[in-house]
């Protein structure tokens, strides 16, 4: 089931985010960016602030779904 979110992630512009089912455990800070329609640079931000949670894999950095999940589900 796919999760729509209606947002003010980025408050220039007003985004329905849809997360797809098929998205495994991590996606990528591009993806995560992607998704979120914001800058690689915000998602760094996010996770720094620890709205977003990650974790390592083979030197790469990804965030994990259910973080993205969490932190769509604030602006539902």
């Amino acid at each position: 089931m796919e999760q729509t979110v209606t947002t003010d992630l980025n408050p220039s512009r007003k985004a329905s985010i849809t997360l797809p089912e098929t998205l495994g455990r991590s996606v990528s800070l591009e993806q995560a960016a992607r998704l979120l329609q914001v800058s690689r640079r915000t998602i760094y931000n996010h996770i720094r602030d620890g709205h977003l949670i990650t974790i390592r894999t083979y030197g790469s950095q990804r965030v994990l779904v259910e973080s993205l999940q969490s932190y769509t589900s604030q602006f539902s």
